[in-house]
């Protein structure tokens, strides 16, 4: 259990990092293509670099739920909520923010609901993260960034939805090929992602700077 519980922080990871960055960079267009509304996009911009604790709390909080904690859990989630309604009424009443005051107060409830998470399932299975590995995802995570924000200026006159879609495979495939470059990911792993992960594997393994 605890392996597998690892297993699940460290997918989390791997997949909330560089969500983290696509949102922070074409959070816009994505929310201008899906919703027709601007104001979606900035706010999914302003919040995305939370997004990485909201991942992480879910298979946290179904720990709790599986190991019979549900106490546990409902009383994390009374204090997050406590919080946010506090954070709310202090950022919206009193400091003004308006919409982005619901926003800080819902991104600060999230990464205190998941540092109360991790400290409560520790208590009850060994939890260990891997700092390594956190790192060389950030580093990945960073050197996409790179190829969404070129696209996102190369296709600044384009319609939203091109500029989604180019920067999100573009920006995918150089996330991969970094992660295993620093061996977060291998090869063989990535054939377990539907429809294009043989294609990647393969044309991975066949790199030399990979092998």
């Amino acid at each position: 259990m605890t392996r597998r519980l690892n297993q699940a922080v460290q997918a989390t990871a791997f997949i909330a990092f560089p969500a983290m960055m696509f949102f922070m960079l074409a959070g816009h267009d994505a929310a201008l293509t899906i919703y027709r509304d601007r104001l979606a996009g900035e706010l999914l911009a302003y919040v995305a670099p939370t997004c990485a604790f909201l991942y992480v709390l879910d298979p946290l909080s179904a720990v709790l739920q599986g190991l019979n904690k549900a106490v546990v859990s409902t009383f994390i989630s009374v204090v997050t909520s406590a919080i946010r309604i506090a954070g709310i009424y202090y950022f919206v009443a009193i400091a003004h923010d308006g919409i982005y005051g619901v926003a800080t107060a819902v991104a600060i409830s999230g990464i205190v609901s998941c540092m109360l998470s991790i400290l409560c399932v520790r208590r009850y299975v060994a939890l260990w993260i891997n700092f390594t590995n956190i790192g060389k995802m950030l580093i990945a995570a960073a050197a996409a960034s790179i190829p969404i924000h070129e696209v996102q200026h190369a296709f600044r006159l384009a319609t939203p939805w091109l500029q989604v879609v180019c920067s999100g495979i573009i920006g995918i495939l150089v996330y991969l090929i970094v992660a295993v470059y620093l061996r977060i990911a291998r090869p063989e792993q990535l054939v377990k992602i539907p429809f294009i992960g043989p294609l990647l594997a393969h044309a991975m393994g066949r790199m030399p700077f990979l092998t």
